[in-house]
């Protein structure tokens, strides 16, 4: 007996849609991401990379070595 003899009417989700997240919200719709300073906090050096994926709320000075949580300037 073959284990997958329902399986074949299951209606399989593609992956490029299954996470997609639409609204009908005008107030999220207008929604902004905030944007981070570069300035360090310590040196107040212009220069630095963000160490987190989310616009740089996280930073590591370029000049002094040191990480900071990041200003917004929006």
């Amino acid at each position: 007996m073959s284990m997958n003899s329902g399986v074949s009417n299951i209606v399989q989700t593609d992956l490029n849609e299954a996470y997609k997240f639409q609204t009908h919200s005008d107030f999220i719709k207008n929604m902004k991401s905030p944007v981070f300073s570069p300035i360090c906090i310590y040196c107040s050096f212009n220069q630095s990379k963000p160490l987190l994926n989310d616009g740089g709320s996280f930073r590591l000075c370029l000049k002094c070595n040191k990480q900071f949580q990041a200003r917004i300037v929006q």
